[in-house]
């Protein structure tokens, strides 16, 4: 389809407008997507050169050293004037070297310096504990003899005490006597008491089963009497159950009947709803209507206004002394006037727009239309029917009939439901209580209570005469003496033995003191002096060197371990660093290449490079049918170089005038000409894209490219090439309101009427 202006736009299009044409005719994006991604490449790679020279300048102003060095300090100097690792970086190294050197040194002497004060520390920590144990000594030593001198004025009152042995042992064994009589009647006790819990139990059980006689035969009497009850309420219930069930089917019946007219109601709701929609939606189509033909004749007015406004857009790019592009003069006495209010061709083709969209928007309504009224008339249909339906299965009776008539059956179905579950229990609890009656008489009849209770009467009798031989009401309160006198013979023993070992221990502590005094005596050394405040000043400045030396020990260590570690880091960087650089040098010219941005070099990049060949074979194409048209005067060509070396190129088109032996630009041809290039440019891009792009074969064109402007010849021209592809198998179909056409082919007439349009197949 060649649409009216269209192919003058492509003719006559910059650069980048024709790229983005091609591009999607040939699918040359590919060519693009290549130097993208090699873009993509270099701007990673600069991103990684980037971040490597900021990881290394980092772990420069990382390295630590000693504020008073000499070497700190130049290499401070070297940190401050660093900016490319490519030129600075070995003087940082071969400084970093030399700190490691200077702190090696630093450490090893401060190592030799921390070991001497080590050993000095302890010779003078250890004659520090001899003195302090010296004393120690001297003072427990005095301690233990006045333990001694204690212990000797207590070792008579303990003789004294040990003496009374003998009777408190003669008192023990007279209270062990009497607790071994006392314990060889326990055994008594507990069978007198186990035969009192036993008549007790037994007079608790006989009394339960005294007071069940009693209540079975309350019981049987009262289960007698609802016997006979339940069984006349039972024949008065008989046949409850048919009329339960023909209350609960008409029920049934009723709620079936009465369900069905939300459905009727809502489907005549639906069918209301839709009518609505469709009156809507018919009053929508009517204002479309208008505004598309509005807008039909707005277009129409703008487009012959335009049309006939041509010669004045010609005229007013003329000047004196400049030949006229129709018709070759250079002097121009009698200019056309263009006319004030003419609309311009951007004019036209918005209103154009406009008047397409209109349509659209009026062929939208029409269809919504017709389809709100099919859908109205189909819900109408539906629920007519569900209403006759309805009508003649409830016999023309109204919902509130009907849902009266089965609250009333509700009501008859709740008191059947009732008495037929009391029939169901009765039938149930009948059996039940007669068999609860056979067994009550059972039990009744095999009750042995009277007789037991003489048996029982005449064993308590004879255990009252047993408790009278015991000594104590219980045989806890025997327990209780016997746990009495335990404890006091337990006592006197405890006196016996308490005397006895505290005068053995404390002959023991008297023997123990006196080798302790002579252990001691024999350990103090009177060569040592007795004041150890001047041995622990002493320490004490020998432990203040030793924490400096440690101090600057550590220091050092600490500045060796972490810049070592920042040395190494920086040179595993500077090797990353050299191998990124080298891809991103040979990336980053292989993308300005691809991209054409090479300095001094023609810009062209790989997509249009590749497009230029494409463009070649249609401008070859394009020109053999221009130059048919012009009778071998004109070629398009290829413009070859660009205004200036920053812009685009490859894609330019010029025309090549084969009278005057120029070339010129095509914007120079008069309106007739432009015609002809514009439809020969669109055939040679329809050839090459058949012979270029696979399985596209162009069997049918339409051309709508304003044929009422055209002069009689150069019409002429232009259908004796669309008759030569005609005449191949091209199907061409022309849009035109030019009357001389009319009966030169077949055609399809269209026609506007008060209606709408129409068509007509002429001969």
């Amino acid at each position: 389809m060649l649409p009216q202006g269209q192919f003058q736009k492509l003719l006559q299009a910059s650069n980048d407008e024709k790229k983005m044409i091609l591009r999607q005719v040939f699918k040359t994006e590919r060519f693009n997507d290549i130097k993208e991604r090699i873009g993509s490449d270099v701007g990673k790679l600069k991103e990684k050169v980037n971040e490597v020279n900021a990881s290394i300048r980092t772990k420069i102003d990382m390295v630590r050293g000693d504020e008073a060095s000499e070497r700190f300090r130049g290499f401070q100097a070297l940190k401050e004037a660093y900016e490319t690792p490519a030129t600075q970086l070995g003087g940082i190294l071969e400084a970093i070297r030399e700190l490691l050197k200077e702190d090696m040194g630093i450490r090893d002497k401060a190592s030799q310096d921390k070991g001497k004060l080590e050993d000095e520390e302890k010779r003078l920590d250890s004659l520090r504990k001899d003195i302090i144990d010296n004393e120690k000594r001297k003072k427990d030593k005095a301690e233990k003899e006045k333990d001694l001198s204690k212990l000797n004025e207590k070792l008579g009152p303990l003789e004294e005490d040990a003496a009374k042995n003998s009777e408190r042992a003669s008192q023990r064994d007279k209270i062990v006597g009497r607790k071994t009589a006392l314990e060889e009647k326990l055994t008594k006790y507990a069978e007198v008491a186990r035969k009192e819990n036993e008549l007790s139990k037994r007079e608790d059980e006989l009394k339960k089963a005294e007071k069940s006689l009693d209540a079975n035969i309350e019981t049987r009497a009262k289960l007698n009497e609802k016997i006979d009850a339940d069984s006349e309420e039972e024949k008065s219930l008989d046949g409850c159950e048919l009329n339960l069930a023909d209350v609960e089917r008409k029920g049934k019946d009723l709620k079936n009947l009465i369900d069905r007219f939300p459905e009727v109601e809502k489907k005549e709701a639906e069918a209301d709803y839709a009518r609505r929609d469709w009156e809507k939606k018919c009053e929508r189509f009517k204002e479309l209507e208008t505004a598309r033909d509005e807008a039909n004749r707005a277009y129409t007015d703008a487009s012959g206004f335009f049309l006939r406004s041509q010669a004045g857009i010609l005229a007013s790019g003329l000047e004196e002394g400049k030949p006229c592009p129709v018709c070759g003069s250079v002097h121009h006495p009698s200019k056309a006037v263009l006319a004030e209010n003419a609309p311009s061709q951007a004019d036209v083709d918005r209103l154009k727009e406009s008047f397409k969209k209109a349509d659209n928007d009026y062929s939208t309504a029409s269809v919504d239309c017709a389809g709100a009224k099919s859908k109205y008339e189909e819900l109408d249909k539906q629920a007519k029917e569900l209403r006759r339906k309805l009508e003649d299965d409830t016999s023309g009776r109204a919902k509130a009939d009907l849902e009266k008539e089965r609250g009333m059956l509700r009501d008859q179905y709740v008191r059947l439901k009732s008495q037929c579950d009391r029939l169901g229990k009765l039938k149930k609890s009948l059996p039940e209580d007669r068999e609860k009656l056979k067994s009550l008489d059972e039990t009744i009849r095999n009750d042995n209570s009277r007789t037991e209770r003489s048996r029982l009467e005449a064993e308590k009798e004879t255990l009252s005469e047993n408790r009278k031989e015991l000594e104590f009401e219980t045989e806890a309160r025997a327990r209780e003496e016997i746990e009495r006198l335990g404890k006091s013979a337990e006592k006197l023993q405890g006196e016996i033995d308490n005397a006895s070992r505290n005068l053995q221990d404390c002959k023991d502590s008297i023997t123990a003191a006196n080798a302790a005094i002579a252990e001691l005596s024999r350990g103090i050394r009177e060569d040592l002096p007795t004041d150890v405040t001047e041995v622990e000043a002493s320490i004490k400045s020998v432990i203040d060197d030793r924490k400096i030396a440690e101090d600057l020990l550590n220091a050092s260590e600490t500045r060796i371990s972490f810049n070592d570690s920042v040395l190494r880091g920086i040179e595993t960087e500077f090797s990353t660093h050299k191998t990124v650089m080298n891809e991103f040098s040979w990336k980053d010219n292989l993308f300005k290449t691809l991209g054409g941005q090479l300095n001094g070099k023609q810009k062209v990049d790989l997509e249009a490079f590749a497009q230029m060949d494409f463009f070649n074979r249609i401008l070859y194409k394009a020109s053999r049918r221009l130059g048919e048209m012009t009778n071998g005067q004109y070629d398009l060509v290829r413009e070859e170089e660009p205004a200036d070396k920053r812009s685009q190129t490859g894609l330019g088109i010029s025309v090549l005038d084969h009278y005057s032996g120029t070339e010129r630009s095509v914007r120079s041809l008069s309106g007739g000409e432009t015609f002809l290039a514009s439809l020969a440019l669109a055939l040679g891009l329809s050839d090459e894209t058949q012979c270029s792009v696979g399985g596209v074969r162009i069997d049918t064109m339409f051309i709508d490219e304003g044929f009422g402007s055209l002069s009689p010849d150069v019409l002429r021209l232009a259908l004796v090439t669309l008759q030569d592809l005609a005449d191949k198998g091209t199907l061409i179909g022309l849009i035109s309101h030019v009357e001389s056409m009319k009966g030169m082919y077949r055609r399809i007439d269209v026609r506007k009427t008060d209606q709408g349009s129409t068509i007509n197949l002429a001969e």
